[in-house]
């Protein structure tokens, strides 16, 4: 016995099919070829230093690695990983971020952070703060960093 399906309802689960192969979700913030920027925001300035976090996927088959970060907005900007030595916790500068093909790396509050360090202007909720992402082969990935409040989101973006 054969079963019949009317054609909106494979087509329907067709297209779901599709989305979820094609890893749907909310638009990126920015893309540059395989490399995309899936979230990101800052926290309000204190004494003209501020930390930023993005989330960044690799959708290539390919290792990409982030060189550097650039921003008008301030006047140095560094990569952070905080680690643990001896009791204390400490700001360990990292000169590049790897990302394994197939990856997303999540920088979070108290862990791997972007250091904003005098900045033009106090940044506050609501603002907004543009970043440049450094990647090998001279590429740029720009994007726009809402800054929210400390307890909006405890500094996790994934």
């Amino acid at each position: 016995m054969s079963s019949i399906v009317p054609p909106c309802a494979s087509a329907t689960w067709l297209l779901g099919l599709l989305a979820i192969g094609a890893g749907c979700g909310p638009a990126p913030l920015a893309r540059a070829g395989n490399i995309a920027v899936v979230d990101g925001h800052a926290f309000p300035s204190i004494e003209g230093s501020l930390a930023a976090f993005v989330s960044v996927r690799n959708q290539g088959r390919d290792t990409a690695t982030i060189v550097g970060f650039e921003t008008p907005d301030a006047a140095q900007i560094m990569l952070h990983r905080n680690e643990a030595t001896g009791g204390m916790i400490r700001m360990m500068h990292q000169s590049e971020l790897v990302l394994p093909p197939g990856s997303t790396v999540t920088m979070r509050s108290g862990e791997l952070h972007l250091m904003l360090e005098g900045l033009g202007r106090e940044m506050l909720p609501g603002d907004s703060l543009r970043v440049r992402l450094v990647l090998t082969g001279e590429r740029l990935l720009e994007v726009v960093l809402p800054v929210e409040g400390f307890g909006d989101r405890d500094g996790v973006v994934d």
